[in-house]
């Protein structure tokens, strides 16, 4: 450290102090970390679901949101709860993206060279959009009763994250003016990523499931079983109990 620290550093210590002790209180804190611990195998579930698909041209998509949603997991840790809702929301949209460019080249290139935006309108959108029984129909038929329920979860989410992203006062009001732990507010976060690993997982099913070799498949079996295992079609796929 030089003799004479600079106007910055001398604002920032403190701040990077406090950042420290919301992380120790975190780990220390029981139900803090076990929510944390859990947030990060569901992460680590879903770089294992992901994985199968490296080689596809969707994958960079996939690979963003995954950086994404690590920062998320930081903020979360050390109670910057506004970022982690944001990076959070863009973690879910480019996964839901990396669906639609895997069916339509010309928006993924278009994306790529900075000439086309993630649209969520036109990713939720019920008549046509990833999560619509249309879409779900032409890749999974069997399951495509299930999408209405799952884009509700998507776009109830979605507009959730988006409300502190947006500066709503209400939302607002569930933030610690300062950051901190606040545990109600950290539990909040986690269910959401819940919430939104449980649609990845199902988008995921629909779209490459069937498609899969046997080998990836295998893969990728406990991921999906562990999320979506109700559902007797995908039983039927990947080997689980059948009619129980």
């Amino acid at each position: 450290m030089k003799e004479t620290d600079s106007a910055f550093a001398i604002y920032m210590r403190p701040h990077l102090t406090q950042i420290n002790l919301i992380f120790d209180q975190c780990v220390a804190d029981d139900a803090a970390s076990i929510a944390l611990t859990k947030a990060l195998a569901s992460i680590t579930e879903l770089e294992q679901l992901l994985d199968v698909i490296s080689d596809n041209q969707e994958y960079p998509a996939y690979k963003q949101a995954l950086q994404e949603v690590q920062y998320s997991l930081l903020s979360a840790s050390i109670g910057n709860y506004r970022h982690a809702y944001s990076s959070l929301r863009l973690f879910f949209e480019l996964c839901l993206a990396a669906v639609e460019f895997s069916v339509n080249t010309i928006l993924f290139r278009q994306w790529l060279l900075g000439r086309g935006d993630i649209v969520w309108a036109r990713l939720s959108n019920p008549d046509d959009g990833v999560i619509s029984k249309t879409f779900c129909t032409l890749f999974f038929p069997e399951i495509s009763d299930e999408s209405p329920h799952f884009r509700t979860l998507a776009t109830t989410v979605y507009r959730e994250c988006s409300q502190f992203i947006h500066g709503n006062p209400q939302a607002a009001s569930t933030l610690p003016e300062t950051i901190q732990l606040k545990k109600e507010t950290l539990f909040d976060w986690a269910n959401k990523l819940d919430t939104m690993c449980l649609v990845i997982t199902f988008t995921f099913t629909v779209r490459y499931l069937v498609c899969l070799p046997a080998e990836a498949r295998e893969m990728v079996r406990e991921p999906i079983l562990s999320q979506l295992g109700h559902l007797e079609s995908i039983r039927l796929i990947l080997g689980g109990v059948v009619g129980g």
